[in-house]
């Protein structure tokens, strides 16, 4: 990892959702609430068009803003998609929650984008 994540701005979380028991929401109320980051909930399958106030987009392609780092919390096979999609983007950093990367992530990922699948943000963040 070659960036400071308290200098990031623009920050995507795929995955984010109203259901409070799941990680998609801890980690966005985490970001909320222990960043400035402008957020980007990012899921189309939600019933919702805003989690906390703030919108929902159902793809990274539809965020009007570049993305500094897009965070996944989706499983291996959705992530290997969506960082297909950051890379298209040029968004120049990807971050996967423990259990959502795969090989196959990290291969894709190799020499296009600046990949962190080691730890959880939450924790990289304190």
């Amino acid at each position: 990892m070659n960036f400071d994540l308290k200098q990031l701005q623009n920050v995507a979380l795929v995955g984010a959702t109203t259901t409070e028991e799941k990680y998609g929401n801890i980690i966005f109320k985490f970001l909320k609430n222990n960043t400035d980051y402008h957020l980007y909930p990012v899921n189309p399958n939600l019933d919702t068009d805003e989690i906390l106030g703030i919108k929902v987009y159902p793809t990274l392609h539809d965020i009007p803003d570049k993305l500094d780092m897009v965070i996944s919390v989706v499983p291996p096979k959705i992530t290997q998609q969506i960082l297909q999609q950051a890379i298209d983007l040029n968004i120049p950093r990807f971050w996967c929650q423990p259990g959502a990367s795969t090989p196959e992530v990290e291969d894709l990922a190799k020499d296009k984008i600046d990949l962190n699948r080691e730890e959880c943000i939450m924790i990289a963040l304190r």
